[in-house]
């Protein structure tokens, strides 16, 4: 069966369901992950660390096993499994092009090349922490979808289900430290960087680096996160 999501960044939406209003899928993430995703974004882009790959549990284990939590204590198994696999297919599809910082190319790039990993789906390399930025982000990317109030509601409830299960388990899904750079990947960067200043002038935007800097994160920016947790 095919799942519920559709309108994953780069997909085509001529099969997505005609019927319904666009989606507004409203998701609440709690305080204890908004600020988890405050320190992945300083980790990565001020102190300038990686999320150690592959992680342990992945984004695949993490959802099977979110599943077969659900599946215990419910009768919509089929349902859970349908938004199990949408919300694969949205991570496949959306990692390299909108839930990296630009500190993180080069690791993608070194997986993708990789004779061991390589191979292996994205979801079954990456953690946590890049599926929560993708659960920000997925809101957007279902505005592109239609469907109908009864599906927007499951589906709505189905994800917030999934962001209380890793609020539930944080301490055993999130990686707690954060590894160091080597010295030639800093040099990258810092060469990236010298690039992307040098080729600010002739864009129109004049910004330094464009959506690959690490100035602003491809989920949720920290101004963002930083307000709702003084509003609360």
């Amino acid at each position: 069966e095919s799942a519920p999501i559709t309108g994953a960044p780069g997909q085509d939406n001529a099969d997505a369901q005609p019927a319904g209003e666009p989606v507004k899928v409203q998701l609440v993430i709690s305080q204890p992950l908004k600020i988890r995703m405050v320190n992945d974004w300083e980790a990565i882009t001020r102190e300038r660390k990686l999320v150690p790959l592959p992680r342990t549990p992945s984004v695949s284990t993490i959802l099977d096993d979110f599943c077969a939590s659900k599946a215990r204590r419910s009768t919509q198994e089929r349902l859970y499994t349908e938004v199990r696999l949408g919300v694969s297919s949205y991570f496949r599809q959306a990692l390299g092009q909108v839930l990296l910082y630009g500190f993180e190319r080069k690791q993608f790039d070194d997986l993708a090349a990789s004779s061991e990993l390589g191979s292996r789906p994205v979801d079954e390399v990456y953690g946590a922490e890049h599926l929560l930025r993708l659960l920000a982000k997925l809101p957007s990317f279902l505005e592109a979808t239609r469907m109908g109030e009864d599906q927007r509601l499951v589906l709505q409830a189905k994800l917030q289900e999934l962001l209380k299960y890793m609020q539930k388990n944080h301490s055993s899904l999130f990686v707690e430290a954060y590894s160091p750079a080597p010295k030639e990947y800093h040099e990258w960067w810092e060469a990236s960087e010298k690039a992307a200043a040098a080729a600010a002038p002739q864009r129109q935007s004049g910004s330094r680096g464009g959506g690959a800097s690490a100035a602003a994160p491809p989920s949720v920016a920290p101004a963002e996160v930083r307000a709702s947790l003084a509003a609360a």
